[in-house]
């Protein structure tokens, strides 16, 4: 009778997991029937409570001798099995990995447990549990990053339409204010998340970071980083998963490579880098922004070189001005448009001279 008692509330989950550890001083003041009570939390599968009420009941009381009983031969017993049962489904969860299942079987051992093992077996699979949640969101948000940074090379004008076709412009501006927006929402949610789950606020700044390295402030970085439980590990360099389209380019960088055309002030040919180090995270933080900086400032020069050779009629010589200039700096409209109309204009000229 006691087996198939104490195994019935092995499916008592929720019982179990509500019990606690302690039961509050409303249960034993002014209760005159401390036994029936007893009876009552075990049949709704509140052992612990069941088995707390029993040992209050102090010897001289009417019903102390049945209430030994029944603690000795019927909670106690059934205690027992349950956190017997509960350890083993835990510690088979532990073998398997699955995280949740042997937090959550700790869990309940733990409401039964006077050993503070128990205890502290789910605290450590509550932490592994949240690694893996973390880990697990760090891959996928990886993958969407990388495939983000990759549509940006795809909004290029075929060969049937003007290098510099207005359309593709729009759409890749699009795409960069979702790019930069998600940018903002990952800082944003980082912040509401550093308190309780640092962890996930981490994932959300790596994201950021990869996307835009100049986004994210190193001060809460560094807060983010401290706030972290200890148990709680990311592997930000894990073997990055593959794309999900083909012929992408590579992220491989060669550092020193970029860093002599940066030294020597050849922002054209470091214009191809720019997306490998936007993926390669601090690492890459410093030649981004000498790229940018001195892309920004090389192509103000060819614009203005552009202007000059347009004034004396020199057109082809405005024109491969003005394409370095849009080549550098593709998101000023001014380049861009003056680069139009000068094409525009040599194609006309060219017809006229052929007819001549």
């Amino acid at each position: 009778m006691l087996r198939i008692l104490g195994l019935s509330l092995c499916l008592i989950v929720a019982g179990c997991a509500n019990q606690g550890g302690g039961t509050s001083k409303h249960y034993y003041s002014n209760d005159k029937q401390p036994y029936q009570q007893a009876e009552a939390f075990f049949k709704q599968g509140k052992v612990m409570q069941a088995r707390e009420r029993l040992q209050h009941i102090k010897p001289g009381h009417a019903d102390y001798k049945r209430a030994q009983s029944l603690l000795n031969k019927t909670v106690e017993p059934s205690r027992q099995r349950l956190l017997h049962y509960h350890r083993k489904k835990a510690a088979k969860a532990k073998r398997g990995k699955q995280w949740y299942v042997a937090w959550q079987q700790y869990q309940q051992a733990a409401a039964l447990s006077e050993n503070k093992k128990d205890a502290q077996q789910m605290l450590a699979m509550q932490l592994r549990l949240r690694s893996a949640r973390a880990q697990a969101l760090f891959a996928q948000r990886q993958r969407e990053d990388q495939q983000f940074l990759a549509w940006q090379d795809d909004y290029q004008p075929t060969k049937t339409l003007d290098a510099n076709d207005q359309a593709f412009r729009v759409f890749h501006h699009l795409l960069q204010q979702d790019l930069n927006h998600r940018v903002s929402e990952s800082i944003k949610q980082a912040k509401k998340l550093k308190k309780n789950t640092p962890e996930l606020a981490y994932v959300l700044l790596l994201s950021a970071e990869r996307l835009n390295p100049e986004a994210v402030d190193n001060r809460l970085m560094e807060s983010v980083k401290a706030a972290m439980p200890q148990g709680v590990k990311i592997k930000p360099n894990q073997r990055k998963a593959k794309r999900a389209r083909t012929g992408s380019t590579s992220t491989r960088i060669d550092f020193a490579k970029v860093k002599s055309l940066v030294k020597h002030q050849k922002w054209l040919k470091a214009q191809p880098f720019i997306r490998a180090l936007k993926q390669s995270g601090s690492k890459g933080k410093a030649l981004l922004k000498a790229i940018h900086q001195g892309s920004i400032a090389a192509a103000a020069d060819w614009y203005a070189q552009g202007r000059k050779a347009f004034a004396v009629e020199k057109i082809d010589d405005a024109v491969r001005f003005w394409d370095r200039a849009v080549t550098l700096n593709s998101d000023s409209d001014e380049y861009v448009n003056a680069l139009q109309r000068a094409l525009q204009l040599q194609e006309q000229l060219h017809i006229i001279q052929k007819q001549q």
